[in-house]
């Protein structure tokens, strides 16, 4: 059988020139195809962080030695949009005593190039493009990692995406993070606080402000370094949720959102009654370090308060004496004034305990096995308490206005 030469011209070859010829304009003018990536025109923005080491008072008569960017823990949020390129400029003071890098968790770069660490001093100048919307870490990578992000050296980066999200009527953005005095407290994940933005209860003092059927958004991130948060916003449900901020991980109706160190989330959610609503990490063991602030919600009707005079009971749970903040059943607990503000500890355990607080405002003075006591709270604010005997037992009483009528 005779060979037969093949056909040049037909429809397939065709194609296939045509494929080849795109394929050559595309790997000329430089251009990547991948997942996520934009192809809108691309914007710069120009970025400038100074990292300073610095004593900041991270509660009320306590102050630490922290490593901040831009004077501030956690450091400034940064907002770009999904495909900007972002030129980024690093320095390190000179009165510094320490080595700093970052280390931005939305960019794909070389680590070693971009993230290396600069010397008091010195000033580090690089290019990343936003690719991936969501809301992002960003952190000093010089070893011991694990210190300088203890030390307050992290922020959020929010890169908008493409096409934006639903319009909402506030925005709120919120980092979670953890003090600690030593590096041993460090290594066994146990600090000393829990915070947002940096602070002890921060938001109670300063309630965040909102109306009722604002369509709230908060854009949180979990800065760690090694615990998880449980973010949680009491008396209301989060209507959309993006883990990581991103708009193709849409989650309906959550209660509570888990966020993993260095993890961020978008919640959306509303009120539908005037009063104040906590938010907090319901792992509550680091709830009551001082992850805890408010909503103040104003409008609207404020909801007819339960009868005035009603007492809210701890319960002193059994072999308290080994527990932490187990010991006190419920742990937290919120009281209004006029309404629920009396609190009574009740023991249940076989040992006298007391409930003592750490700011000195209240002292129940041993309760007995079988016995109880009782505190009424007037002041509004975030009271820690402790027993005097076995002061590894914790409790925390957050106190709220009386409703208004």
């Amino acid at each position: 059988m005779a060979e037969r030469e093949p056909k040049v011209g037909g429809k397939g070859t065709r194609l296939a020139v045509a494929v080849v010829i795109v394929l050559a304009v595309i790997a000329v003018a430089g251009l990547r195809l991948s997942f996520g990536s934009t192809t809108a025109p691309m914007d710069k923005v120009y970025i400038h962080l100074v990292v300073e080491e610095k004593t900041i008072e991270v509660a009320p008569g306590v102050a630490m030695p922290l490593y901040t960017y831009n004077g501030s823990v956690p450091g400034p949020v940064l907002r770009v949009r999904q495909g900007d390129v972002v030129n980024f400029t690093l320095t390190n003071r000179a009165n510094n005593a320490l080595g700093h890098s970052l280390d931005f968790h939305a960019a794909k770069v070389a680590w070693n190039v971009y993230y290396r660490t600069i010397a008091p001093g010195q000033t580090l100048t690089f290019e990343w493009v936003a690719e991936y919307p969501g809301v992002f870490m960003y952190h000093c990578g010089t070893p011991p990692v694990l210190e300088h992000i203890a030390k307050g050296m992290y922020g959020m980066i929010v890169v908008e995406p493409r096409d934006a999200l639903p319009r909402v009527d506030k925005e709120f953005f919120l980092v979670q993070g953890e003090l600690y005095d030593t590096m041993d407290e460090m290594m066994n994940a146990a600090p000393r606080y829990v915070v947002f933005d940096g602070y002890v209860n921060k938001y109670i003092a300063e309630p965040l402000e909102v109306k009722v059927d604002d369509v709230v958004r908060v854009y949180f991130l979990n800065a760690g370094p090694s615990l998880w948060s449980a973010f949680h916003v009491i008396g209301t449900v989060f209507d959309r949720v993006w883990i990581d901020g991103n708009p193709r991980n849409l989650q309906l109706g959550l209660q509570t959102v888990s966020v993993p160190p260095s993890g961020g989330v978008i919640v959306d959610f509303d009120f539908a009654q005037a009063g104040q609503n906590p938010f907090v990490t319901h792992a509550f063991a680091d709830a009551s370090k001082g992850a805890v602030g408010l909503f103040n919600v104003t409008g609207g009707e404020a909801p007819p308060p339960p009868p005035v005079g009603t007492t809210t009971t701890v319960r002193i749970v059994s072999g308290a004496a080994g527990k932490t903040t187990d010991a006190y059943d419920p742990n937290p607990v919120v009281v209004v004034i006029g309404v629920n503000n009396t609190v009574v500890w009740v023991n249940d355990d076989t040992l006298a305990h007391t409930a003592t607080a750490v700011n000195g405002t209240f002292d129940t003075g041993l309760i007995q096995p079988g016995r109880s006591a009782t505190v009424t709270f007037s002041t509004p604010g975030v009271y820690e308490y402790y027993c005097l005997p076995h002061p590894n037992m914790r409790g925390t009483i957050i106190v709220q206005a009386a409703p208004a009528h």
